[in-house]
């Protein structure tokens, strides 16, 4: 039997699925106001918000979010029921020059996902669903 998992490869453990990131950020906004969040250590977030204008600029509100496992666990849960692991890169509409830009980048290890829009969006109701998951991972902070 050792010989036969040394010869065809045996894995014992089937693969967990990550329930911390290794990398998360999100954004969203334009230019009358912008949120935005990113993991900075495996249990803390930074949150930034302006009501009135991009995140880097003057007047932003920055906050620490501390982050639990079980709250990790919650919103991978969120995430896969809203099926973000299988949509596309990017969403344009060329047609419209201003309005809402957003971008989602997270990686669990198993899955990840690295996309963006402006002024278009997949399933409406997978981004709402994903939109509510990171408000709720934030506290209830503005993300929208």
């Amino acid at each position: 039997m050792f010989l036969a998992c040394l010869i065809l490869g045996c894995n014992r453990h089937a693969a967990v699925p990550s329930t911390t990131p290794t990398k998360f950020s999100a954004k969203i906004g334009g230019f009358e106001g912008q949120s935005a969040v990113e993991l900075t250590a495996p249990d803390t977030l930074i949150y930034l918000y302006n009501s009135r204008t991009f995140t880097s600029n003057p007047g932003t509100e920055r906050t620490t979010i501390k982050v639990t496992e079980a709250q990790w666990q919650k919103f991978r849960a969120r995430l896969d029921a809203a099926k973000v692991w299988t949509w596309k890169a990017d969403y344009i509409d060329p047609g419209v020059m201003d309005g809402l830009f957003w971008s989602f980048h997270v990686d669990f290890g198993d899955k990840k996902i690295n996309c963006l829009g402006s002024n278009a969006y997949p399933e409406q109701a997978q981004f709402d669903a994903m939109l509510a998951a990171v408000r709720e991972l934030l506290g209830g902070k503005s993300f929208k």
